[in-house]
């Protein structure tokens, strides 16, 4: 074998039986290699060439043109393989429960989806197969097996007790981000003659460059710092327990530069609204039990099965109620009474109607302590809470995810595809910002949240995102 056949094994000395794949390979297409810095012709440059450098559009002077693909690799669909598979386990590791794991969720698929969409990017636009891509993919292959050891422990509800799992975050989300900027880095110097190109693969590499720097300092902002407190009991604290939350912030703008449930919450809410507003006919303690029971057997018989009874044994809360006849009805001692009993059918017939539905609240980790039903019902207020701001959020990020392929699909747009794009981008972040009725006590949230309107508006609201602006 000659030497040149090792220093260079993209060149063919002699005849071979296989092709070698290169050390590094340019970006560009042939024929935009084919040319000099100054943008004429080389001596090696066939006429053929030349009818296709013209047929690719004498507009384009000055611009590069990089090799295209009309299909992705095997190693490319593999690494998106590794996303969904990352994705996966965190879900299953850790259940949606409550609001605050539903922000990890999000918080945690916010930085494993912009890390793939940064990966992703630069493969779609110029990848090409030589030794250096697959080392770097190699690389990124390692990024995602990192987010998925990591992802097991990763719990911004206990950010003190897995602080070292989070400093380990930092360095991966740093080493990924200095992956692409040596990546962008040898496409650059393909391309360092082109001046319109040249200002924006800098810009990237730049902001790729700052966001790096900004997650390396965050890996000091999870140093643990043990002290004493008043007891003389020691206490685990970090420097900044939310210095995570700079990672959301730079994930999202280092991307600038590129370019059942709802029907048992009715029902207990509709409860909870039964004993509230109780009608001024209601003037004995018996005519109160027999309103109870009637809306009960009201909503009770919303549903078709009309099982309530068999989940929860409401007839001893009105026969309790009804059994208060030495006080006067209504009088502060009659309350005394009579609060404890309608607090238990409250609570127990919500319970009912949830779990009717199949809705389950999360189990304590001690189960030796006997939860009341109103912590049971409480628990599964914030299971449907957290449905139905997750719900919201999905369905609005649906569209913004929408007007964000529609705008990297198309290099040149009218004025309608703009508006279009600025449409589904408004629409998505109404629907989204629908979630917050979810934290309002104001009479109108509560409407909306009783109302029949709660998947309605999300139709109409796609119908007007889905339209095109000409």
């Amino acid at each position: 074998m000659h030497i040149g056949q090792v220093l260079d094994r993209g060149i063919s000395t002699g005849p071979r039986f296989r092709k070698h794949t290169p050390w590094i390979t340019s970006p560009l297409t042939n024929t935009t290699n084919a040319h000099n810095h100054t943008g004429q012709p080389s001596a090696e440059t066939s006429a053929s060439d030349l009818i296709a450098d013209q047929a690719m559009g004498r507009r384009r002077q000055g611009v590069p043109q990089f090799q295209q693909r009309h299909e992705s690799t095997t190693i490319e669909l593999f690494y998106d393989l590794f996303f969904v598979a990352n994705l996966s386990s965190f879900s299953n590791n850790h259940e949606i429960v409550d609001a605050k794991t539903l922000r990890n969720y999000i918080g945690f698929f916010t930085i494993l989806w912009f890390t793939w969409l940064q990966t992703s990017l630069f493969d779609v636009r110029f990848a090409a197969d030589s030794c250096f891509d697959r080392v770097c993919k190699a690389f990124s292959f390692a990024i995602m097996t990192g987010f998925a050891m990591v992802g097991v422990l990763y719990d911004t509800t206990n950010v003190e007790g897995n602080s070292r799992i989070f400093q380990i975050m930092s360095l991966i989300l740093m080493s990924s981000r200095l992956i692409l900027i040596v990546q962008y880095g040898v496409v650059f110097i393909y391309v360092r003659q082109y001046h319109n190109t040249r200002t924006p693969l800098l810009a990237t590499m730049g902001a790729l460059f700052v966001a790096a720097a900004i997650f390396l300092g965050t890996y000091w902002g999870f140093n643990v710092t043990e002290s004493t407190n008043h007891d003389g009991v020691e206490v685990v604290k970090l420097a900044h327990p939310d210095i995570y939350l700079a990672w959301y912030i730079v994930a999202v703008l280092e991307a600038a530069p590129m370019g059942p449930c709802a029907d048992g919450m009715l029902f207990s809410v509709a409860l909870s609204n039964l004993v509230e507003n109780i009608p001024d006919s209601v003037n004995t303690t018996l005519g109160l039990a027999q309103y109870l029971e009637d809306g009960i057997n009201t909503i009770d018989g919303w549903n078709k099965q009309s099982q309530l009874a068999q989940f929860y044994d409401y007839n001893y809360n009105l026969t309790s109620l009804r059994n208060i006849t030495i006080t006067p009805y209504n009088s502060t001692q009659w309350w005394d009474e009579a609060d404890p009993i309608l607090s238990d059918l409250v609570n127990g017939v919500a319970t009912a109607i949830f779990n009717q539905f199949g809705v389950e609240g999360p189990e304590t980790h001690d189960h030796s302590v006997h939860e009341t039903l109103q912590q049971k019902t409480e628990a599964l207020k914030n299971v449907f809470g957290t449905v139905f701001v997750y719900f919201y959020i999905a369905a609005g990020s649906f569209l913004l995810v929408l007007a964000t392929l529609y705008w990297f699909g198309k290099t040149q747009k009218s004025l309608g595809e703009w508006l279009s794009i600025l449409l589904r981008s408004l629409v998505g972040i109404g629907i989204g910002l629908l979630c917050l009725f979810s934290f309002s006590d104001t009479d109108a949230a509560d409407a909306f949240i009783l109302s029949t309107w709660q998947i309605g508006v999300v139709v109409i609201a796609y119908f007007i995102g889905k339209s095109q602006c000409m």
